[in-house]
C-alpha cells in the first residue's frame, strides 16, 4: 500500500513539474526563436473603414397630378434635359402619404412639378429620395459641419416612382452628371492620411469595382478633422445611398514589409536592427514609403534622401529584430 501511495506521489508530482514547463518554460523558449523574422518584398495598403455620406446635386420632381405611374427611364438612366422620364395615367390618391409629407416638408421649395412627366434637367435618374436633396449640395460642402450631417444625412432613403400617387408627391430626382462628394470625419491621428490634391480609392459595400476620388479638402471640425474627396465615377448604389460605409485606401506602397515595432532610431536615423550570418547585430537605415500602423513598406537597396544623399538600406531576406530594446540599438554598428 505504501509503494503505491509513494508512486501515486511521485506521478503526481511529475504532472505537475510537467505542467510549470508546459505554462512557464516553453512560451519563454519559443520568445526566444520568436524575436526576429525573414523580410518578404509586398505590399502595404493605408486604409481607413469610416462612416461617410454622399453629397449630391440633385433636383427632386413631383407628380403635376394625381394617377398611376409609369416609368420610361430605368433607375440610373442618363438623360438629356426635357427628357420625360414617367407617365402618370387615370386616377390616384387624393392625399399625400406620410413619408411624402415628410420629405417635402425637408424639401422646401427645393422641388420642381414634372410637368407631363418631363425633367428640365439633364443627369442620372433616381427614384431614391430622402428629403436632403435640397441642403447636401456640392457647393454647400465647405460649410458642412458633422452637427448638420447628423441632422440632414443620417435620413430615411425612399423609393418613389411606382403605383399610384396624389399631386404634389414626389415622383423622381435627376442626379447631376459631374463631380460628387464623399465626406467623412476622422481624428487627428488619420487626419495625416490625407492631403488635398491627393488621390484615393474607395470600396463601397456590394460594389465590386473600387472608385477613386480626389482630396479636396482636409478641415477642423470641433474635435475631429472633416475630410471632402471629389469623384465622378459612377456606380450602381451611388444615387440611392447616403449614408455608407467606405473603405478608403490614401496610400499603397510595394517595398520590403517590416514590422512597425522594428522601427527605431539611431544617431538621429530612422532604421531597423538586423542580424547578419555570424549573429552580429547592423543598424539599417529605411525610408518608409507606407505605413499602416502594423507594417511599413520600405526602399530596397538603395534610397535618396530629402538632400540628395545615397543610403544602403535593407535587402531581401535580412532577418530583422521584431521590438528591439535599448541595449541592441546601443550595441548595433551602423551599416555602411
Amino acid at each position: 500500500m505504501k509503494r503505491k501511495t509513494k508512486m501515486g506521489i511521485l506521478l503526481w508530482a511529475a504532472a505537475v513539474i510537467i505542467c510549470m514547463i508546459i505554462i512557464y518554460v516553453l512560451p519563454s523558449v519559443a520568445g526566444v526563436f520568436d524575436r526576429s523574422y525573414v523580410a518578404q518584398y509586398g505590399s502595404v495598403d493605408v486604409t481607413d473603414d469610416v462612416d461617410a455620406y454622399i453629397v449630391r446635386d440633385e433636383t427632386v420632381y413631383t407628380a403635376p397630378s394625381g394617377g398611376t405611374i409609369n416609368q420610361l427611364a430605368k433607375e440610373g438612366q442618363l438623360v438629356n434635359g426635357n427628357s420625360r422620364i414617367i407617365e402618370i395615367t387615370g386616377k390616384g390618391d387624393s392625399k399625400k402619404s406620410g413619408s411624402s409629407e415628410s420629405i417635402l416638408k425637408a424639401l422646401g421649395k427645393k422641388a420642381e412639378s414634372a410637368e407631363e412627366g418631363v425633367a428640365s434637367a439633364s443627369g442620372y435618374v433616381s427614384y431614391y429620395i430622402d428629403g436632403s436633396e435640397g441642403k447636401l449640395t456640392t457647393s454647400r460642402a465647405d460649410k458642412i459641419t458633422e452637427k448638420y450631417l447628423d441632422k440632414y444625412g443620417d435620413t430615411s432613403v425612399k423609393k418613389f416612382g411606382t403605383g399610384s400617387v396624389a399631386k404634389g408627391e414626389p415622383v423622381f430626382k435627376i442626379v447631376t452628371n459631374g463631380d460628387w462628394l464623399v465626406i467623412f470625419f476622422v481624428d487627428k491621428d488619420q487626419k495625416n492620411h490625407y492631403t488635398e490634391g491627393s488621390s484615393v480609392t474607395m470600396r463601397f459595400p456590394d460594389e465590386s469595382n473600387d472608385v477613386t476620388g480626389t482630396v479636396r479638402s482636409v478641415t477642423k471640425d470641433g474635435s475631429k478633422y472633416r475630410v471632402a474627396i471629389d469623384s465622378n465615377m459612377m456606380f450602381k448604389s451611388m444615387l440611392s445611398k447616403r449614408k455608407v460605409s467606405v473603405s478608403v485606401t490614401n496610400a499603397s506602397a510595394d517595398g520590403i514589409v517590416v514590422k512597425c515595432s522594428s522601427i527605431v532610431k539611431k544617431k538621429g536615423q530612422t532604421g531597423v536592427i538586423v542580424k547578419n550570418k555570424v549573429g552580429k547585430l547592423i543598424f539599417k537605415p529605411v525610408m518608409i514609403k507606407a505605413d499602416n500602423g502594423e507594417e511599413a513598406a520600405v526602399y530596397q537597396d538603395l534610397y535618396m534622401d530629402s538632400d540628395g544623399n545615397f543610403h544602403k538600406t535593407m535587402t531581401v531576406y535580412d532577418e530583422v529584430l521584431k521590438n528591439p530594446g535599448k541595449n541592441e540599438i546601443k550595441e548595433a554598428s551602423v551599416l555602411k
